[in-house]
């Protein structure tokens, strides 16, 4: 057991870590409880999990600190993510194995929505990327291989002059169906995924049109991309239709599922790794 002064040199050695730029500076802020309650629960190699991964995708406005106390003790150690819209998603009970052995649940529902679009639409004719956060790389790097990819956009052209700090502005997948000819004028799905309990709240946010317009040199395609939600949950079947109305074509947990007919060994060896780890978080945080 390590003494109080002990505790506090840790939380002192991992402030200089973290935090280069100012927090307003960042669309997505990640805060660990680094009191002395948190870091006798195991907070430290959550926090040094965290800037890792950030690290290792190469996320340049995703911010990770620290927080004190909360309140909450017996829920040690604690993270809070709060989003460009300050949404705040609490993550109790946390490890660094549930960032969960360097695979986040959301670049994980990332790839699965990818893979779930593909079959979707037939799987042989069909293509699919990732487009989100678990892609790594700049947003316009990402929008000119988008473009390559569809054969439509043309290029990364910002619609403003100012400073571009998305990341993927809410665009996670892709999918679409492309002609022999190669020509415009295809069948394309723009996806966002969520998870967490609050994705409700996001589910008019992605606009196809709206993102090609601000991000793509030719401002539109012949045939406007279907807007798609993918969340980790499964939804209430009597506000389903409300829910659709708002998000297009939505794929809850039982759809995710429904459409996975194909799936690359390692993909499903680390949604394994994923529920395997999360469901040893479930069990301690019942105990």
């Amino acid at each position: 057991m390590k003494t109080i002064a002990e505790l506090q040199a840790l939380r002192d050695e991992m402030k200089g870590k973290v935090g280069v730029r100012r927090e307003g500076e960042y669309r997505t802020k990640i805060l660990v409880g680094m009191a002395t309650c948190g870091i006798a629960a195991g907070a430290r190699p959550v926090l040094a999990e965290c800037v890792k991964e950030i690290e290792t995708r190469k996320l340049k406005d995703v911010y990770v600190g620290q927080t004190g106390c909360i309140g909450i003790c017996q829920f040690e150690p604690v993270v809070e993510i709060y989003d460009e819209d300050g949404t705040k998603t609490t993550y109790v009970h946390m490890t660094a194995d549930k960032v969960q052995a360097n695979i986040d649940g959301t670049g994980l529902l990332e790839e699965i929505s990818a893979a779930v679009l593909r079959c979707y639409l037939g799987y042989h004719r069909a293509r699919s990327v990732v487009f989100g956060t678990a892609t790594g790389g700049s947003f316009r790097d990402k929008v000119d291989e988008l473009c390559i990819a569809l054969g439509e956009g043309g290029c990364f052209d910002a619609l403003d002059a100012g400073p571009v700090n998305a990341n993927d502005d809410r665009l996670d997948s892709v999918a679409w169906i492309p002609f022999s000819d190669k020509r415009r004028g295809q069948l394309i799905i723009f996806c966002q995924c969520k998870t967490g309990t609050s994705w409700k709240e996001h589910t008019t946010q992605l606009q196809p049109d709206a993102f090609i317009k601000r991000w793509m040199q030719h401002r539109a395609f012949l045939v406007v991309p279907v807007r798609a939600f993918c969340v980790s949950e499964s939804t209430c079947p009597t506000a389903w239709g409300g829910l659709v109305s708002y998000a297009g074509l939505l794929f809850d947990r039982l759809r995710l599922v429904d459409f996975l007919d194909r799936i690359e060994p390692d993909l499903l060896d680390r949604i394994r790794t994923w529920n395997g780890a999360a469901a040893e978080v479930a069990a301690k945080a019942m105990n």
